[in-house]
């Protein structure tokens, strides 16, 4: 399975990353962009030859790229129909959320324990970096440092099974978890979250941590059932 890089922001780190990708990899990405800045919408189709000219591919690459974020949970492939971007109901998304909750719980509990100096420090470091980025101005800028302070948690959890778990469901929360990063009001509250969980990872306070982090998930989830309630999705 093919899972989203974190880095979307089309900066250099990403273009030299991009390289070694192959095309359908690269219109994955492409097309993964565009549904998360809403250029393709929940539910809308996604013809294939309209598709494959919009991202300058031809239908070859585009039929893997679509199978890759079908795999992630972005877009949903039904025989003898068009593909069309995923439209989770918010009690799907709730669902996901409560397996994510217990998973960033449980990967601060083991950081406490096992994670190293540095990787704590690297953590703290991604959570300064975040503070500096205006969602408003780069959404996806704070998106991609919002997720990467997340995986750096599980990475650092030591535990590969629960990484690989990790990694399988935040794709299919993708969208919801840049949606809420985008609301203004969240980003006090993001912010404010991530340095009570970093507090708790450098004490190594195993409770306050994983409840720190079971939090931030439930605050999340609540807000993403109130936008789609406010849009009517």
């Amino acid at each position: 399975m093919s899972l989203p890089d974190t880095d979307l922001s089309g900066g250099v780190a990403a273009r030299v990353e991009t390289d070694f990708r192959t095309l359908p990899e690269k219109a994955a990405e492409d097309l993964r962009r565009r549904i998360l800045l809403g250029e393709f919408a929940p539910g809308e189709t996604l013809p294939e030859r309209e598709t494959a000219t919009a991202l300058g591919v031809s239908r070859t690459p585009l039929r893997e790229a679509l199978r890759i974020l079908a795999n992630e949970g972005l877009v949903d492939i039904r025989p003898a129909r068009s593909p069309s971007v995923a439209n989770p109901t918010a009690a799907e998304l709730s669902q996901l959320f409560s397996v994510m909750r217990v998973l960033e719980a449980l990967a601060g509990e083991l950081t406490c324990i096992s994670g190293s100096d540095a990787q704590i420090a690297g953590i703290g470091a991604l959570h300064e970096a975040l503070s500096e980025i205006d969602p408003a101005e780069s959404p996806i800028d704070f998106f991609n440092a919002d997720m990467a302070f997340h995986k750096a948690i599980a990475v650092a959890s030591g535990n590969e099974p629960l990484l690989k778990t990790h990694k399988e469901y935040n794709a299919r929360l993708w969208r919801a978890r840049f949606l809420t990063s985008r609301v203004r009001t969240d980003r006090e509250r993001i912010l404010r979250e991530h340095g009570d969980i970093v507090a708790g990872l450098e004490a190594r306070d195993t409770r306050w941590t994983s409840a720190v982090l079971d939090s931030h998930l439930r605050s999340a989830n609540r807000k993403i059932v109130a936008i789609l309630e406010e849009s009517g999705a």
